[in-house]
């Protein structure tokens, strides 16, 4: 049932009980309107699911889980990508214990050094606090996980890699803060970009009346459609202080690491890119066109767009890389061995016997592996990137292009993987060659 002509039906007192909880830790289940109870639990360096009564404190009967950094800890950093892997590794944990929400981490401006929950807060920093923030979408409709999250017993991560701010640009969606997005007490201006082959550098001059600092970010974007990646990637930031009036330059450098997409390893493709300056991932202050990579991809991905949508299931026949082992194997005998196989491995990895205390973690294995898009096992591992359009083949009925197809593939990946590193080993000496005379 639409969740507004639920809101509608319910009494003053059941909505209030939605708000007030049934216990320390959950919510209140409503069942006549199919409302199930959810399970929070404190973070945020780490899980603490209680189990049994609980305590105020939180000190007793809690779970073994792993303590991570706390907040501002983490952001003394100043690394997005790995407070990303921070929380996707606490969000895993929660998914095998069942818990629904982690109550963490805040982004709260810190104001009196007094709070006893200043751990847990970013920084006294807004400009800091808003950079490490995610895009804040308009409404949850637009969220790339509202289509399924909450409809299923399992939840499934169709996004792919077009998680956070990758998929709002993928889909065109307006957000009403956007990743990256900050206030400061200031202006500032861009100019002067210059890119010598990966090496970056531009003015950022302060047009204010007082001091302040600027997050300057450096985005990649390619220009080839035949590449499965975001819009734009964050490829890096720089915090700047400047006086009002004052210029300064920042410098930025770029790897082979930062070209790649991962393809059976990571691979460099050869195209046009757009290095982007700018202020957030949607003010973009400069830019300009380059060439760059080292290998050839020839064919064309599939619609990428349909993997993080709603879209009618497909057939033997016309299946592509956006569909799991889970869907195919209910019509292509072929698939379902692959998918018993898989069931077997994950059930011997837990000890054969699946109990209430592993369940979560068993059917967590089996939905991420057989449940997620074939193309996605290109970067978590399990089959070899350049076996997938061969299976996909014979997934479709066409064996011996399919039985061709995985035997050249290895052959092929090979010789293409040697000569790929020889040439990045060169085009590394002459981009650092190049740093170094700039710096002289």
């Amino acid at each position: 049932m639409d969740s507004r002509k639920i809101l509608q039906k319910m009494t003053l007192k059941e909505k209030i009980a939605l708000c007030s909880g049934q216990d320390f830790w959950h919510t209140k289940a409503i069942k006549q309107y199919g409302i199930e109870a959810l399970m929070m639990c404190d973070g945020p360096h780490g899980l603490r699911k209680q189990e049994g009564k609980s305590d105020m404190l939180g000190v007793h009967n809690s779970r073994e889980a792993t303590c991570f950094p706390t907040a501002v800890t983490a952001a003394c950093t100043w690394n997005p990508e790995l407070m990303e892997i921070m929380g996707q590794t606490i969000a895993e944990e929660a998914l095998a214990y069942g818990v629904d929400i982690v109550l963490g981490p805040g982004v709260n401006i810190k104001r009196n050094p007094l709070c006893g929950r200043n751990f847990e807060y970013f920084s006294e920093d807004p400009y800091l606090a808003g950079k490490l923030a995610e895009s804040w979408p308009i409404n949850y409709e637009n969220c790339a996980t509202a289509a399924s999250y909450g409809k299923e017993k399992d939840a499934v991560y169709r996004e792919g890699i077009y998680v956070g701010y990758r998929y709002y640009d993928k889909m065109q969606l307006p957000v009403r803060w956007c990743f990256g997005y900050g206030l400061s007490y200031t202006t500032f201006a861009y100019s002067n970009l210059k890119i010598q082959k990966y090496f970056i550098s531009c003015d950022i001059t302060n047009t204010g009346t007082i001091p302040g600092k600027e997050i300057v970010q450096l985005y990649l974007s390619a220009k080839t459609p035949e590449i499965h990646r975001p819009v734009r990637e964050l490829k890096g930031f720089s915090k700047i202080y400047l006086e009002p009036g004052e210029t300064k330059q920042l410098q930025f450098l770029l790897t082979d690491r930062d070209f790649c997409v991962y393809a059976d390893g990571w691979k460099s493709p050869r195209g046009r890119y757009t290095i982007e300056l700018g202020a957030s991932g949607r003010d973009i202050r400069l830019s300009e066109a380059i060439q760059a990579g080292t290998v050839d991809f020839d064919k064309k991905s599939d619609e990428v767009i349909q993997a993080v949508m709603q879209r009618e299931p497909h057939h033997k026949g016309t299946y592509t890389m956006e569909d799991s082992v889970e869907e195919m194997q209910k019509d292509v005998r072929f698939m379902r061995v692959v998918y018993r196989a898989a069931d077997w491995f994950i059930r011997r990895s837990l000890g054969r016997t699946i109990t209430d205390e592993n369940e979560a973690q068993y059917r967590m294995m089996l939905a991420s592996s057989m449940g997620s898009p074939m193309r996605t096992m290109m970067i978590c591992g399990g089959i070899r990137g350049g076996l997938l359009p061969g299976v996909l083949d014979l997934a479709n009925g066409h064996v011996l292009c399919g039985i061709g197809k995985m035997c050249g593939i290895v052959k092929a990946n090979f010789s293409e993987t040697k000569e790929a590193e020889k040439t990045q080993r060169n085009d590394s000496k002459e981009r650092l060659s190049i740093a170094k005379n700039i710096r002289n």
